[in-house]
């Protein structure tokens, strides 16, 4: 029987107490994890101490990630990487690095070869601060077949990522149940964990279904987001058996 999937509360915190207090608000729900996403923290958070007391304050995994919206560095790769290695020195279990780190593409995955040379020097920059990476690649407005999932997966584990990240479009009924036939084909090839969501107008019954056919992870929120794409995180709670 396959392991369920992590339940993840998903926070675009403006501090490191807000933080912390989603994190307490999605544990109380039943969250099992908390991910950051950094973009709207003050510089002046943005800090080892800080991380650290953030981290120490909730039990569960802490996991952060900050992609090119960043209030701050905007898509200054070099500066958000700096940051997310100080979450690594702090304690986080996971460091989100995107898949076209160095190299910005519309795909959110590059194959330039100096850039992905660059990021597994990264990556082994975040294990030997004593975390984990999760690759990821939001590409929501494409959908992709099961072919081309498990090519961009693979790639991401050759990298060196201990789990590997692809949000794709799901809007339809077919595109679902090719969403299926790719969780059976990840579930066979890949030999890291492997997380991969839909959006779109089928994205919920996608990340349902994934949930139970071998997603490592479901990211899910204490409150409906702007975009409505991701569940709440007592929905998932729910479905558990």
């Amino acid at each position: 029987m396959r392991s369920q999937a992590q339940i993840v509360n998903n926070t675009t915190s403006v501090s490191a107490d807000a933080a912390i207090a989603e994190a307490r608000q999605g544990l109380a729900l039943g969250a099992e994890a908390t991910i950051v996403d950094l973009r709207n923290w003050p510089l002046g958070e943005r800090n080892v101490e800080t991380f650290r007391r953030v981290i120490r304050a909730v039990p569960g995994d802490w996991m952060f990630c900050l992609y090119r919206m960043d209030t701050v560095f905007g898509e200054d790769d070099e500066k958000r990487m700096e940051t997310l290695l100080m979450t690594a020195e702090a304690g986080a279990a996971y460091v989100d690095v995107m898949a076209d780190l160095y190299d910005a593409q519309p795909t959110q995955i590059t194959y330039d070869e100096q850039a992905v040379a660059r990021q597994r020097e990264v990556i082994d920059e975040i294990h030997r601060r004593g975390s984990k990476v999760i690759m990821s690649a939001h590409n929501s407005s494409a959908f992709l077949k099961a072919d081309e999932v498990v090519a961009i997966l693979k790639a991401q584990e050759a990298r060196g990522a201990d789990v590997v990240k692809l949000v794709a479009r799901c809007d339809s009924a077919e595109e679902l149940e090719e969403a299926r036939r790719t969780f059976e084909r990840l579930n066979a090839e890949t030999r890291v964990p492997w997380i991969f969501l839909g959006s779109g107008k089928s994205g919920h019954a996608q990340r349902f279904l994934g949930a139970r056919s071998g997603c490592r992870m479901e990211f899910a929120r204490i409150a409906p987001d702007e975009e409505g794409v991701q569940p709440l995180i007592p929905e998932f709670v729910s479905r558990r058996g």
